[in-house]
């Protein structure tokens, strides 16, 4: 249940107001009524504007989750569910880090810590991403445990896909750092 929690949130997170806003700024796409217009020219966001889609990458159905998914799954020996979970993990953070640059990471899982984790460079970040993908796609070539199953919403329980998609987005995160 949490991954599909996870894999819907995804969507929503690849596909909402942040795809919409960045190519409204990139002047891919003209801004010509009601919020799109405001946002267009700028009038229409102030410092709070996107707390919620920054938030969605860390709570519930985003990182929070991916962390209990794989400890769950490492308790009981699912390699192939803990590869996957780090591959949804991995896309969250570097898709997270495209849109706003540093963000905090390496302790964002210990809010009880950390209440005010700090801010971790944009490529560390990128760093940290590129080893997280490679620790899926060694966690998924064990081929152990089931994975997620039915409730794979993407791929339909078919564990040989997503190491496809880990170098995938290995590619991805490479061509967002090429040029530093």
């Amino acid at each position: 249940q949490l991954f599909a929690a996870v894999q819907s949130n995804m969507w929503l997170y690849q596909s909402s107001d942040l795809a919409r806003l960045t190519s409204l700024w990139m002047q891919q796409v003209t801004g010509a009524a009601r919020q799109a217009q405001a946002e267009y020219l700028y009038t229409g966001v102030v410092e709070g504007t996107f707390d919620g889609q920054f938030a969605q990458a860390y709570g519930g159905g985003g990182l929070l989750d991916l962390s209990k998914i794989q400890s769950q799954s490492g308790a009981v020996g699912d390699s192939l569910f803990v590869g996957i979970a780090k591959v949804m993990e991995a896309w969250f953070i570097g898709s997270t880090a495209d849109v706003w640059g540093d963000i905090p990471y390496s302790q964002a899982d210990s809010f009880s810590v950390y209440p005010t984790p700090m801010l971790d460079p944009q490529q560390q970040v990128y760093a940290s991403v590129q080893a997280k993908l490679s620790e899926a796609i060694a966690a998924m070539a064990t081929g152990e445990g089931a994975g997620p199953g039915g409730f794979d919403l993407v791929y339909g329980g078919d564990g040989t896909l997503w190491p496809e998609l880990a170098h995938t987005l290995k590619a991805r995160f490479y061509l967002h750092t090429a040029e530093v």
